[in-house]
């Protein structure tokens, strides 16, 4: 059965209480194991095989610099941009004018951007509050998915999760036995 605890038999069967987790665990499968309908030697390989499951998405974190590929990016963008409202007769501020004809061309040549800088956090929200960058675009400039996050969960079992110390494998006898 279960654990080795040094009978005879060299087995054991499930306590009270085990039997208990295990019955719930069964009937309510939280983890979507997927035991209902399924014969006791399906559900014993459920509960004991290893499976993974799928993380949410992940969350940004706020990325430290841009690099000069994002660089060139946000001064392209910008320049074409500006382009556009020159050839439709609108006119920046003349700050806004001077950091898109004169500073940015000369920013694009730099290998990083510290985006801590409160002057070009500044410059962020100066481009944005001019139209020239949206809030989605700065977003996208200024955040970078979490490192930490994974993309699965690899779970050993659903029995090493149950029942932690000691650690069982559950049996098609001790599924079986719950129905007594």
């Amino acid at each position: 059965m279960a654990l080795i605890d040094g009978n005879s038999d060299g087995q054991r069967g499930l306590t009270e209480a085990e039997a208990a987790i295990l019955r719930s665990e069964l009937a309510n499968d939280p983890a979507g194991r997927g035991y209902a309908g399924k014969d006791a030697p399906t559900q014993a390989d459920l509960i004991n095989g290893s499976w993974v499951t799928d993380n949410p998405p992940p969350a940004t974190v706020a990325r430290p610099a841009l690099m000069q590929g994002d660089i060139l990016v946000l001064t392209s963008r910008l320049q074409a941009k500006h382009a556009g409202a020159k050839l439709q007769g609108q006119a920046l501020p003349d700050g806004l004018a001077y950091v898109i004809d004169t500073l940015l061309p000369s920013v694009s040549k730099q290998v990083s951007m510290d985006l801590t800088d409160p002057d070009v956090q500044e410059m962020m929200g100066a481009l944005e509050q001019a139209g020239l960058l949206t809030q989605d675009e700065i977003t996208a400039l200024t955040t970078q998915p979490d490192p930490a996050w994974v993309a699965q969960t690899v779970h050993a079992s659903r029995a090493s999760e149950l029942f932690t110390a000691p650690p069982l494998t559950i049996t098609v006898a001790d599924i079986e036995g719950l129905a007594q």
